[in-house]
């Protein structure tokens, strides 16, 4: 029998309770203790199932909840302000509930739960009009937790052969840190091959076209003289729309072997994805670029960034306890590394592959560099110390 995948409420306090819903928002358990920490929480819940999402009521996610998550794999859903009374009132059922605490907790797992049904019941439509039904809880699982698209999804499940699945399904079991980066790969892979088809198909029409306007062209230049001038002006109408087919044939072919360029570097990254770190690209660290997208970086991050001269404290202060390691093509001044929280490294030193917003750079390469960092800081330092004393 397959594992059920919940919804856990948190509310964390002197006093911490805890609500627990199964993937159709059922109410499944809810309690509450004095001191509770983290592994006790885990604990109470897990019996009921796997934590797919952890909701809490507060704006600002409490480091309890954001513990939890990260510790179960949960993705954390919170609202954009603290729920008010009256709302959680709306959304939960009190009788449910033994105390103040807990009541908290169901509102908030409800609150979650409000925020995936609409897309639980497009999956259930999908496997449904292709009598899919048994793969339910195994395609919720891949979409809601890694971001997998239904279809792709229903492919990784029925199709284990493939390389491409058997990649990605590696990269969600083993549960490491970069899985999410190659979980988005194999999308944009499925993507561009689709594309790719759709290119190939509109070049077999256009040459079709053109070759059909060249015999056309022919026969009008054989045609009798009485009709000399006409034909020569649908000639010159003819050839005008040969060469404008002709170029747009052309673009549609450079568009097919930069896709094919594309899928190449992804193809190469995920069969050796061990070895690649993957680089999220930034034009520079102000808040308008960096607060967007914060919930895109992760923990140990590498970040490429055009510009980092240009930033805002609020922004850096948001992403120095993830990132450490910044990527740039720009000078870095000395001042700016004194004053700054992150290691910079200059990216032409290293042997960057792919383009768009995501590049990837060999491990070995970069961590071989920050070993020399690391040992040229502390003959630096040692040697310090030794003049001062």
């Amino acid at each position: 029998m397959e594992k059920k995948l919940t919804i856990v409420g948190i509310d964390p306090g002197t006093t911490t309770a805890y609500s627990v819903l199964d993937i159709d928002g059922n109410l499944l358990k809810t309690g509450s203790s004095k001191n509770m920490g983290l592994s006790q929480l885990i604990e109470a819940v897990i019996s009921e199932g796997k934590p797919m999402f952890a909701g809490t009521d507060k704006a600002n996610v409490p480091s309890l909840v954001s513990g939890f998550a990260s510790n179960t794999g949960a993705k954390v859903v919170h609202p954009q302000e603290d729920l008010k009374s009256a709302e959680k009132s709306a959304i939960a059922d009190r009788p449910k509930t033994n105390n103040e605490h807990e009541f908290d907790a169901l509102a908030s797992s409800v609150f979650a739960y409000n925020k995936i049904k609409n897309f639980i019941a497009r999956v259930d439509a999908v496997l449904k009009a292709e009598k899919k039904e048994n793969l339910r809880l195994s395609v919720l699982e891949l979409s809601l937790g890694y971001g997998i698209s239904i279809r792709n999804a229903i492919s990784i499940i029925e199709k284990p052969e493939n390389e491409e699945s058997r990649i990605v399904s590696r990269a969600v079991i083993e549960k490491k840190l970069s899985r999410n980066d190659f979980v988005k790969l194999y999308n944009k892979v499925k993507m561009q091959q689709r594309e790719i088809s759709f290119l190939r198909k509109q070049n077999s029409s256009l040459k079709g076209a053109i070759k059909s306007l060249e015999h056309r062209n022919i026969k009008l230049a054989n045609k009798k003289p009485q009709y000399g001038e006409k034909a020569k002006e649908l000639i010159i109408q003819k050839e005008k729309r040969v060469l404008s087919i002709s170029r747009l044939a052309d673009r549609k072919e450079e568009e097919k072997k930069e896709l094919a360029e594309k899928i190449g570097v992804l193809e190469k990254v995920m069969s050796d994805k061990d070895n690649y770190y993957a680089l999220k690209k930034l034009k520079n660290l102000g808040k308008a670029e960096i607060l967007p997208k914060i919930g895109e970086i992760a923990q140990g991050d590498m970040l490429f960034v055009e510009s980092p001269s240009s930033y805002s404290d609020e922004a850096v202060k948001s992403i120095r306890d993830k990132v450490s390691v910044i990527l740039t093509r720009e000078q870095v001044s000395k001042k700016l590394r004194r004053e700054m929280p992150f290691v910079f490294l200059n990216v032409d030193d290293f042997g960057i592959i792919g383009s768009g917003s995501t590049l990837f750079i060999r491990k070995g390469e970069v961590d071989g560099k920050l070993d020399k960092m690391n040992l040229l800081n502390k003959i630096v330092e040692e040697y310090r110390k030794e003049k001062l004393s």
